[in-house]
């Protein structure tokens, strides 16, 4: 089993993981959102975070699991 960390900049707070295990990829996305966010910021996070999506699908050797963990308030 292989395990690599991705960086993705433009989501502060978020962790990224590849985890490779008999030539499958899974790839762990865990974040934090504050519930503060005004409905500007929320909009922004949510682009961005369609952005690292479409960044994981567009990998080479797509991947067979997305997993979106973590303290979405």
């Amino acid at each position: 089993m292989a395990l690599k960390e991705l960086t993705f900049g433009n989501l502060p707070e978020c962790l990224v993981c590849e985890i490779t295990h008999n030539n499958k990829k899974c790839f762990v996305i865990s974040f934090y959102r504050s519930p503060s966010q005004n409905l500007d910021e929320f909009n922004c996070f949510m682009h961005e975070l369609e952005n690292l999506i479409s960044f994981i699908i567009s990998t080479p050797g797509n991947p067979d699991t997305i997993l979106i963990i973590d303290d979405f308030n």
